[in-house]
């Protein structure tokens, strides 16, 4: 039979844990509250709450990045890491590296963000329908493919169609090869068009306005394009 004291002793216990479950709901309902509005909040809540797979899901809708403040363990969860990368598909860098060889998420990712073919494992970077999905985003990227493919005419094609810089990626060989040459030339002319301008107008056009920028080397200069283009060494954006 319990006696008066033990039960006051029983029934502080109780007490103490009701307040503490009610003291990590309320930081619980706070920090779900600020997920939903910002992504980035999950920042700064707690391991518990960022191995959270509620609030972590909530984080990623509201912004694909969030992944990088989640926990290690919901970094390997394929529905979580697919909804980031859906969202943003540079949150590819901060997924599990067994996530980055899987072709179906890895697809998604640089399709929609082209520059997330940066984080892909080295397999996938050879494999050509994701190296299709990414160029066909954004034809720079291909810097990140593999040699294999960026000998291939066709991921060449779709490169330099979307980006003629992209030209500086490719191989030698396909470099001189007539189509590639005219999927360039159509390009620039379109880029031609858009300034109201020739080539030399395109060319003076980026010159003059500090231009677009490409490897931490602006096209154009005493050589023009041709030039530029084969002194052009570095990673798309100049990263």
């Amino acid at each position: 039979m319990a006696t008066p004291h033990g039960i006051k002793k029983q029934s502080a216990t109780s007490n103490t844990t009701l307040q503490h479950d009610s003291a990590k709901r309320r930081k619980r309902e706070l920090v779900l509250a600020q997920v939903t509005k910002y992504g980035s909040a999950l920042r700064s809540a707690s391991k518990e709450f960022k191995n959270d797979k509620e609030l972590v899901t909530l984080a990623i809708s509201q912004s694909g990045l969030a992944l990088q403040f989640a926990s290690d363990e919901l970094k390997k969860v394929n529905d979580i890491v697919t909804m980031a990368v859906a969202n943003n598909g540079l949150a590819l860098r901060f997924a599990a590296e067994e996530l980055k060889n899987d072709k179906k998420l890895v697809t998604i990712a640089v399709t929609q963000d082209g520059n997330a073919l940066e984080y892909v494992s080295a397999v996938l970077k050879n494999d050509k329908d994701v190296v299709l999905a990414a160029v066909a985003q954004s034809g720079a990227v291909l810097w990140y493919a593999s040699d294999n493919l960026k000998n291939n005419k066709e991921v060449a094609m779709v490169a330099v169609a979307q980006d003629w810089e992209a030209l500086s990626f490719i191989s030698d060989e396909l470099k001189k090869d007539n189509e590639v040459v005219t999927a360039k030339k159509r390009k620039l002319n379109d880029a031609s068009a858009s300034a109201g301008g020739g080539a030399s107008g395109v060319t003076s056009e980026l010159s003059s306005s500090g231009g677009r920028t490409f490897g931490g080397v602006k096209p154009g200069g005493a050589g023009g394009f041709p030039a530029a283009l084969g002194a052009l060494g570095g990673p798309p954006g100049g990263g």
